[in-house]
């Protein structure tokens, strides 16, 4: 997890049964890449399983599920990291959301193509930065809404693979 908050660390663990380790906004359970062709144009979707909270009425309590979130890159966006030398920023502003439990491959591809062909797409724009470490290794951040700025300070925080 990566949060300045300690206090998901220690003091609030047992609040949530741990879970609250895993509902931050850069927490998740798995990550993978997938990509599909669609009316002769190639696209890749990175996939974020994550746990997500939600309460449906304000007196209501509040229930945790598992949801993948399919984040849904143009091939000439995705190409930008093929070959690292600097660092990188995927940009889209094509995302879906759905509840891992009614996940199935057909369902996927029907919400990405319906995202794809939608023409009022949202002017939300999404980053997922990207670097290569000096060791080789590569270093993430997963992608986020367009703030301040779509550049990322890996000093400060990432995640790192082979």
């Amino acid at each position: 997890m990566i949060n300045d908050n300690k206090d998901y660390k220690g003091e609030y663990i047992s609040a949530m049964d741990g879970l609250a380790q895993s509902m931050t906004d850069q927490s998740f359970l798995s990550i993978q890449t997938k990509a599909l062709n669609y009316k002769d144009k190639k696209y890749f979707v990175i996939l974020v399983e994550k746990w997500e909270g939600r309460q449906e009425h304000s007196y209501s309590s509040y229930s945790t599920l598992k949801e993948t979130v399919g984040y849904i890159f143009t091939e000439a966006e995705y190409k930008k990291i093929q070959n690292i030398v600097k660092p990188v920023s995927l940009k889209t502003n094509m995302v879906v959301r759905l509840e891992s439990a009614d996940l199935t491959d057909a369902k996927l591809i029907s919400e990405i193509q319906q995202k794809i062909k939608d023409p009022y797409k949202s002017s939300d724009q999404f980053y997922f930065h990207v670097i290569k470490s000096t060791e080789g290794k590569i270093r993430f951040f997963l992608p986020e809404k367009f703030g301040y700025t779509d550049k990322h300070e890996f000093a400060d925080s990432y995640f790192e693979i082979t």
